[in-house]
């Protein structure tokens, strides 16, 4: 009997021993494995940080990685058509400098036709209320789409019936407005309009709280064609009578109702990055698409020259001669945020991620390197890239554009 239990004693210590044996070989296979996908993980995962690679030459480019959070690209949740069609209604004062330039860039970057003025350098195409054949150019037949209008983004008045025949029906319109009293604090000064509201023979000219304190005193005197009263709904064809007002309130409504079906999107300057993102998805662009240096919008004389307080009595008076601006300006704005509520939760998450964006263009804008920078994949964006080019393309000005894209259409 001892030597039976001794005999299966040892049997089970040998079965785990060799047990034992086989786990330590099995380990010791794995390892490896584990090893490659833990080091897999390292590397894919994207680093909140700037990180560099080097390329050939010993070159160093810049890789930005934008998620806010890690996270994968979403999903398309449903069909998005590519637009590329655009007539922009440009409006004194309100920014349209920035949308401009960005529909100059998306013109050339597509290989489009950026609908120009006859003659070069000339701001404005038509004049008043029509727009004639020989008041723009049309495509040469050199160009890759002969006889196809795309884009119009120089300063015109809104021709509904004139407009929807020079473009395709797939053309998109668009505007911005902006807080009537703001814009005309600009383009006070952006315009000089000072200068051309004078007291008799006397050599001293209005300031802006002169005008502010009287405008209907000021506006009898004004020694100038440029727009001081109710400017924007001008420019989007509005029957003003000859004092630049529409008495009758329920035409101005009847007409804000026809915009409100004409346009697609009226951008509001105050919520510049929204709208834009919100114009992103409308058209189905990417967003290096909408990117504009933030530096752009001091340079174009945007930005308020006069940021001390003034009495409310003083935007009481201005508000009386400009109600039909006010009452534009307050519709579209309540329409853009309706827009952006449709989009959902999510939209406020992608213009912070815009605005990041903006932020490292013009930080890397604003650096001496010829290195490229790359922004990662991200939930809200595909991987594209930056460079110097870009960043002169930025910062053109329309007559810049207007010489560069007649270069290529007609050369």
């Amino acid at each position: 009997m001892g030597i039976r239990r001794r005999s299966s004693s040892q049997r089970l210590m040998k079965s785990m021993e060799n047990r034992d044996v086989r786990l330590a070989v099995f380990v010791v296979l794995l390892l490896p494995v584990m090893t490659v996908m833990a080091l897999y993980l390292v590397l894919s995962r994207e680093e909140p940080v700037l990180q560099t690679t080097q390329v050939h030459g010993g070159l160093t480019e810049h890789l930005y990685p934008m998620a806010l959070t890690e996270s994968s690209e979403e999903e398309e949740g449903g069909l998005c058509i590519l637009n590329t069609d655009v007539v922009f209604i440009y409006t004194p004062a309100c920014g349209s400098e920035v949308v401009q330039s960005v529909l100059f860039r998306f013109g050339y970057q597509k290989d489009l036709f950026v609908t120009l003025p006859v003659r070069p350098g000339n701001p404005s195409i038509g004049s008043g209320d029509v727009i004639r054949d020989e008041d723009f150019l049309h495509p040469s037949v050199n160009f890759s789409r002969p006889n196809q209008l795309n884009i119009l983004a120089h300063r015109t008045r809104y021709n509904k019936d004139t407009m929807s025949k020079m473009f395709p029906e797939t053309a998109r319109f668009i505007t911005i407005l902006r807080h009537p009293l703001r814009r005309f604090e600009t383009d006070f000064f952006a315009s000089q309009i000072y200068r051309y509201l004078r007291e008799g023979s006397s050599s001293s000219a209005a300031s802006l709280k002169d005008y502010l304190n009287d405008p209907k005193y000021w506006e009898i005197r004004k020694s100038t064609s440029s727009c001081t009263r109710n400017c924007m709904s001008a420019v989007l064809g509005f029957p003003l009578d000859d004092t630049m007002n529409m008495r009758d309130t329920q035409t101005a409504m009847d007409v804000i109702k026809q915009l409100d079906s004409d346009f697609a999107l009226v951008l509001i300057y105050e919520y510049l990055d929204q709208s834009l993102v919100l114009l992103k998805r409308h058209m189905c662009w990417k967003v290096q698409d909408i990117i504009y240096d933030t530096r752009f919008l001091f340079l174009s004389k945007v930005h308020n020259f006069d940021y001390r307080a003034r009495p409310e009595n003083l935007a009481d008076s201005f508000r009386r001669l400009n109600m039909v601006d006010y009452v534009l300006y307050d519709h579209f704005n309540r329409t853009l945020w309706a827009k952006i509520a449709e989009e959902g939760p999510e939209f406020d998450e992608e213009v912070d991620c815009y605005r990041n964006i903006l932020k490292k263009v013009t930080q890397y804008c604003h650096t001496n390197t010829n290195k490229t920078a790359f922004f990662r994949t991200h939930k809200w964006h595909e991987k594209f890239k930056v460079n110097k080019d870009m960043c002169k393309m930025l910062l053109r000005r329309s007559k810049e554009w207007d010489g560069f894209l007649r270069r290529r259409y007609y050369v």
